[in-house]
């Protein structure tokens, strides 16, 4: 499977974060095709563009994306051509077998560009299966090129290739490029999406990848403003309850029962734990959504991958903490603010002589280059 992205130096953070999902669940090798040379540790094969392609100045479309127009000088038959800003939750076996004359894609959910052209499906460019074989005995690149201008004030590459390809296009299940928080008008959501497309300006929604296993939590907590309560001891000394109960979503951990309520607040949306929580106590929280720090825990309704756990262990040196990995989660929240983290006074209901695995002086280094507020 052969996985390509068209990207320059400024998309390089998403292509990245995208060819991971990708790994994730498939066996593929990743080509980025850039106009000139990008930092990568993919595969870098450079299209230079040899002249302006793009019409409107102030488009947010960039003249780089013109580089899918041509994808057919790569050396081989077929390829899967995603945007940088998709991400993957499963694999793309099914996509990858898939008869291919010359294009599959996904119709868009706008009928907009289908009025403006007077066509009855507009296909999204940002996912593309390319018979490359096929393309390049009908000179896809100067097929789509001759078509300029079509209508000046919108036109992108993928308006040309609607266009030029206009009855070779075979157009497939919007699950291979769902575009995120769009309405199709069908009672569909993107959970069913295998390819989620984060259209458009607000692209914070890809640095929440690495949850995809609690892809509805993270949802829930997008936009909103979140206080995430730890446990250490000093939570006690200041009597911040109100302020954490007027929060949108709390997060709270493992057995950080609320016995001082002026300093802990009542409310919780959201329990995180790495130990086995009895049924009884569990319950007091009264939370919406109880998590599973990993599969060796079975308290929660879900549970967060081993690979996850791994992948942010890679980023503090040591076994992360549900605090640590809860404010990694809130990636997309409007603010957050931290309670009881304080990196120095033990957890108050831990023995004397409990010795962590966390590295907390380097979780603490992370957590005061990130937009959070300790309290």
């Amino acid at each position: 499977m052969i996985v390509v992205y068209v990207a320059d130096k400024n998309y390089m953070p998403y292509v990245e974060i995208s060819a991971r999902s990708v790994l994730k669940y498939n066996d593929a090798k990743i080509i980025v095709v850039s106009p000139e040379p990008v930092d990568t540790q993919y595969e870098n094969v450079v299209i230079p563009l040899k002249r302006k392609y793009k019409q409107n100045d102030n488009d947010r479309i960039t003249q780089t994306t013109y580089l899918k127009l041509f994808l057919t000088q790569l050396p081989y038959d077929k390829i899967i051509y995603l945007d940088g800003d998709t991400l993957c939750f499963g694999k793309l076996d099914e996509l990858w077998r898939m008869e291919c004359d010359y294009i599959n894609l996904c119709d868009t959910f706008s009928q907009k560009h289908k009025r403006d052209l007077r066509i009855e499906q507009y296909g999204l460019s940002g996912m593309m299966v390319m018979n490359l074989k096929k393309l390049r005995e009908i000179d896809f690149t100067n097929l789509c090129l001759r078509q300029n201008p079509i209508v000046k004030h919108w036109q992108h590459e993928e308006t040309l290739i609607n266009v030029a390809l206009k009855d070779k296009l075979k157009f497939i299940d919007k699950k291979w490029n769902y575009c995120y928080k769009r309405d199709y008008g069908d009672g569909s959501t993107e959970f069913e999406a295998v390819i989620l497309h984060i259209c458009g300006k607000n692209k914070s929604r890809m640095y929440w990848q690495p949850f995809a296993e609690i892809r509805e939590i993270i949802d829930f907590i997008h936009g909103k403003r979140v206080a995430i309560v730890g446990n250490a001891q000093s939570i006690f000394d200041k009597e911040n309850g109100q302020a954490i109960d007027d929060h949108e979503v709390v997060i709270r951990f493992n057995k950080g029962y609320i016995i001082k309520p002026e300093s802990q607040g009542t409310k919780t949306d959201i329990l995180i734990m790495a130990c086995e929580v009895p049924l009884d106590d569990k319950a007091k929280f009264k939370a919406k959504y109880y998590i599973n720090r990993s599969k060796n825990t079975r308290s929660g309704d879900y549970t967060i991958s081993n690979q996850t756990r791994e992948e942010i262990r890679r980023e503090t040196k040591a076994q992360p903490s549900s605090g640590f990995m809860a404010i990694r989660m809130c990636a997309g929240a409007k603010s957050i603010d931290l309670y009881g983290f304080d990196g120095i006074t033990p957890t108050f209901y831990n023995p004397k002589d409990y010795v962590t695995q966390h590295n907390y002086s380097r979780e603490q280094e992370i957590i005061k280059s990130l937009n959070v507020t300790i309290n």
